[in-house]
This record gives C-alpha cells, structure tokens and sequence, in this order.
C-alpha cells in the first residue's frame, strides 16, 4: 500500500512539475526608434574607409568629436550639439522602411541621409558622406551614451 501511495505520490509530482510552465522568456527587444531616442548620444570616434581617424580630423580639420552630440526625440525632432557652432535644429525620420537609414530635414536644401550602422543602447555608429560639406567620402562617427 505505501508503495501505490508514494507511486500516485510520484506521477501527481511529475504531473505537477510537466504542466507548470514558466513565463515567456522572449522579451521584446526595444524598436530601433526607442533605442535611438532613449537620450543624447555623444561622439567617441570618428572612421575613415574602416579605420579610427579621430586624430586626424583632430589634427587636420580640427573636429573634436566629443564635443559632438545628438538628441532624437520621439515627436521627430533631432538636436545637434557641437561647441562652439550653435545647436542645429531640425526633424529626422527613418528612410520609408528601412529602419538603418535616417533623413535629416526631408525637403530642405540641406537635407542630408546617414545610414545606421550599429544601435545598442549605449552605442551608436552613423555613416554618412554629408558630415564635412556636400560631398565627402563615407564616414562613420560612432556616438556614447554619455
């Protein structure tokens, strides 16, 4: 008889243990606007054609790109920061569906377009050939959490 008890005992146990399950573990990963508009980013680096050359546009064209630093906000507005140049305002949007592109100031004559190219919540690289005047090769400025 104790051993039918501890039996039931057993497979009421194993039941118990089958049927419970644990929540779902797939936790949303935030949306690529929610990580781009969770605070200010500042410059950390500056690459050229793949290689760190934040000294030499220290050096040569006098950019320090921590002094760099952007704001996107939820309502479409980006704020740009680089002292001693006034703050840039304007709007920023993702390039139609693709959520690795962003258009600074759709329609204006300065509207420009840099492509995302890593978003974690604390980093963010952005590649654009707009930086440095209309036209210049594709680089890459990678911003902080500050």
């Amino acid at each position: 008889m104790n051993k039918l008890r501890l039996l039931h005992f057993f497979v009421a146990t194993l039941c118990l243990i089958s049927f419970t399950s644990c929540d779902n573990d797939d936790d949303a990963e935030p949306s690529q606007q929610a990580l781009l508009t969770a605070g200010e980013w500042q410059g950390a680096s500056v690459y050229l054609n793949g290689a760190d050359s934040t000294q030499f546009f220290s050096s040569a064209a006098d950019f320090e790109v921590n002094e760099l630093s952007y704001r996107f906000d939820d309502n479409s507005e980006y704020r740009q920061i680089y002292d001693p140049v006034p703050t840039i305002l304007g709007t920023w949007e993702f390039a139609g569906t693709d959520p690795e592109a962003i258009i600074f100031d759709r329609g204006e004559t300065y509207e420009s377009r840099a492509t995302i190219i890593a978003l974690t919540p604390t980093e963010l690289h952005l590649e654009s050939n707009k930086w440095f005047g209309s036209q210049s090769p594709p680089i890459e400025i990678r911003f902080t959490r500050p």
